[in-house]
């Protein structure tokens, strides 16, 4: 009779035990433990609870709730044993975090994986990708040649002003540019070159702005180059510069002197060639008459080349 009373007093036990569940379709009398990344603390057949945020379950019985948190520089998601490392670009800075998303670095800042704060990008780069990546970077990026940038953390760098170049990649402050040389000009902000001044002009200053500052050659000059020249040429004997009237094109060659005009000057400071006097003229008409009398009668055509080179 007593044994019976004891039998009576003991709990019946249904279902499965804590940290166990009957799966889906399969018998009451099936038990399994719970998987990874979940728990479960009363009898019964029911579902185990899956982990929340930011924890996760090391014990070997699933019994209890989630206890355990990820450290600084890592994160947990749903049902997961173990934390991971955040992705570079984010961060993790709290201590035991429940939270399981790292955080995303603002632009201006970069950090590596594991980070648990992120870093200023220094000098010279600048970073603006982090808030529209899915995955963050873990290097900041240089400003391009003819941008600088004198600031730590930045999201963009700044342009060389205009009549200012920069070919270099990095630059930290505005005097890492170069003023264009005499002959050239930007007139644009952010430039990695400029500009040379068209062939017929010259250019006399350092960092012009707009091309209108190179300068038509003056008379008795040319110029044929394209590069941007600081001075213009000077025409050689028998050459002169035509003038440069107003709305025409500047002057990019000299032309030969014709009959009846010369120019004594190696570098004519005058656009114009110089009228042969009447007297001077008359020898030069003669000494033609002559040279063709010559070739053509007492040659006799024989020797008409050597002839036309003597004349």
């Amino acid at each position: 009779m007593i044994i019976v009373l004891i039998l009576l007093t003991i709990p019946v036990v249904t279902g499965c035990l804590p940290g166990t569940y009957t799966p889906e379709g399969q018998p009451a009398t099936t038990c399994e433990s719970c998987p990874t990344g979940f728990w479960k603390s009363l009898n019964g057949s029911e579902a185990c609870n899956e982990c929340e945020s930011g924890r996760f379950n090391l014990a070997k019985e699933r019994k209890s709730q989630c206890i355990e948190t990820c450290a600084a520089g890592q994160s947990s998601p749903n049902s997961f044993t173990d934390c991971n490392i955040c992705d570079p670009g984010k961060y993790q800075s709290e201590q035991e975090s429940a939270v399981w998303k790292c955080k995303q670095c603002t632009p201006g800042l970069y950090s590596d994986s594991g980070s648990t704060s992120c870093k200023k990008c220094p000098k010279g780069t600048y970073q603006p990708d982090n808030q529209v990546r899915k995955i963050g970077v873990d290097v900041c990026k240089d400003c391009d040649s003819g941008k600088y940038n004198p600031n730590q953390g930045s999201s963009n760098c700044t342009d060389f002003p205009a009549g200012q170049y920069n070919t270099e990649k990095g630059a930290t402050q505005i005097t890492d540019g170069t003023l264009c040389e005499p002959g050239k000009y930007s007139d644009v902000v952010g430039a990695s070159t400029c500009t040379g001044c068209p062939p017929g002009k010259f250019g006399s200053e350092t960092g012009a702005t707009v091309q209108a500052q190179c300068i038509p050659c003056h008379e008795g000059e040319y110029q044929d180059s394209s590069m941007g020249q600081s001075h213009c040429k000077k025409c050689s004997i028998g050459q002169a510069s035509p003038p440069v009237k107003k709305g025409k094109s500047a002057v990019t060659k000299c032309v030969a002197c014709v009959g009846g005009q010369y120019q004594d000057l190696f570098e004519a400071i005058s656009y114009g060639c110089k009228y042969c006097s009447p007297g001077n003229f008359l020898l030069v008409v003669l000494w033609l008459f002559y040279c063709l009398f010559y070739c053509l009668f007492d040659c006799l055509f024989d020797c008409l080349f050597d002839c036309l080179l003597y004349c």
